[in-house]
């Protein structure tokens, strides 16, 4: 039995490296190294829209491919398109690059959309929790090492061989699950994993391919609403920052891109432990305590970024940063915690499906309109709006638990 959870063990780590190494690039090397490129923020925003949108368009449908094809296969081909892609991308610099950074997009979403799923092909049930929050792990801690490569070289090339490692990697993996055949892939429900490991992300594809336009008809639900207005809120808030977050570090608060990348960086880390804390918090006070609390770190992270330029110091900007960060590891937990708690396990895939939408829609909308903001207002008024959006979140909370308690006094009394 330990002989034959060890092998797992070796495939599952054979299986990952595409993983990693695409993750490494779509949130790391990408998020300093286009908007770089782009030059300006109205079209670092629109890059980062784009690549949202392809992102976001295209996840459902590979997890669509994954009840159909071999996941091994289907992960080799978005890692070889992903290739590709950022290949033309390296060569063609700015020309086109809303273009091919939408069709990176289209390409590299499929690791978002397969890597749940091919974790349930390697291991028995009772191992998904603990596999699912590793690949989780090793997907972010793709991202550390991306971020922390651009404080040597920012420039879009440095993409390359994280893909073409990810493309042997995953070349090897898919030819031999193809001699073997395609297994049935199991319908996943979220039933069968324990929520506090799941963030935002990692299920995309998943759980965006059960989304309907009528499943936002859940917000009908009033404590569910306010879940999902707090989340996207917060998501509206943030995504402008991270569309123009090299630009806006060396414009705003005059840091170094090496330094920009490291800090990055460190956050990035830092969130993998908060995410554990933040699961506690969820268990022991509740969810939304959890959403609240990241709620404050998100509130104050504005505060600091907006009195950064009038403070004159460059360290409270950067603390400012690196708080909103933070705080999405408690907003996230949280969101996926409480729609869990509020609806019945069969509503599950379609409610986490509309938060799926509402984050793609929300990076979409958020680059466009932040990266024009900018141009056209300057760096304090997107602090300010994203520090208006937190608060709006913040006090949403208390009216949260408000709507909770009238539903908790509504509820039908049991018979004896």
């Amino acid at each position: 039995m330990a002989e034959d959870i060890s092998k797992l063990r070796i495939e599952f780590w054979k299986h990952a490296i595409p993983y990693i190494m695409v993750y490494a690039v779509v949130w790391g090397v990408a998020g300093i190294s286009l908007p770089l490129v782009a030059g300006s923020a109205s079209r670092a925003g629109l890059v980062f829209a784009m690549l949202n949108l392809g992102v976001g368009v295209a996840a459902p449908i590979w997890g669509h491919f994954s009840r159909r094809a071999s996941v091994s296969a289907l992960a080799f081909l978005s890692t070889l398109l992903a290739g590709l892609s950022w290949l033309a991308l390296t060569i063609l610099g700015n020309t086109l690059l809303p273009v091919v950074a939408l069709l990176f997009g289209l390409s590299a979403s499929g690791i978002f959309a397969l890597a749940t799923v091919q974790v349930t092909k390697i291991f028995p049930q009772e191992q998904w929790d603990a596999y699912i929050a590793r690949m989780q792990g090793l997907m972010t801690g793709g991202q550390v090492v991306g971020l922390l490569a651009t404080s040597l070289y920012s420039g879009v090339a440095l993409g390359l061989p994280f893909l073409l490692v990810g493309v042997i990697g995953g070349a090897v993996v898919a030819r031999r699950a193809i001699r073997r055949g395609i297994e049935e892939v199991e319908e996943l429900r979220f039933g069968h994993l324990t929520p506090s490991t799941i963030f935002p992300g990692i299920l995309h594809g998943h759980y965006h391919l059960r989304f309907r336009p009528k499943h936002l008809l859940h917000f009908r639900h009033p404590v569910l609403a306010v879940v999902l207005t707090r989340w996207t809120l917060l998501l509206l808030a943030w995504a402008p920052i991270y569309a123009v977050y090299p630009l806006m570090m060396h414009q705003a608060f005059n840091f170094t891109g090496p330094i920009s990348s490291v800090l990055y960086s460190a956050s990035t880390a830092l969130t993998v432990v908060l995410f554990m804390a933040a699961g506690a918090i969820a268990k022991r006070r509740s969810p939304f305590f959890s959403m609240t609390v990241g709620g404050v770190i998100s509130t104050a992270a504005f505060a600091l970024m907006y009195l950064s330029p009038a403070t004159g110091s460059q360290i409270v900007g950067g603390a400012g940063f690196v708080l909103m960060v933070c705080s999405y590891a408690f907003v996230g937990v949280g969101m996926n915690d409480g729609v869990v708690s509020i609806v019945s396990e069969e509503k599950e895939g379609e409610a986490l499906g509309a938060a799926n939408a509402l984050m793609s829609v929300d990076n979409v909308v958020g680059g466009v309109a932040g990266g024009a903001l900018v141009s056209a207002l300057g760096y304090p008024t997107l602090f300010a709006i994203g520090f208006l959006l937190s608060a709006v979140a913040l006090v949403m909370g208390i009216f949260g638990a408000v709507v909770r308690s009238h539903a908790r006094a509504n509820e039908p009394v049991p018979s004896e």
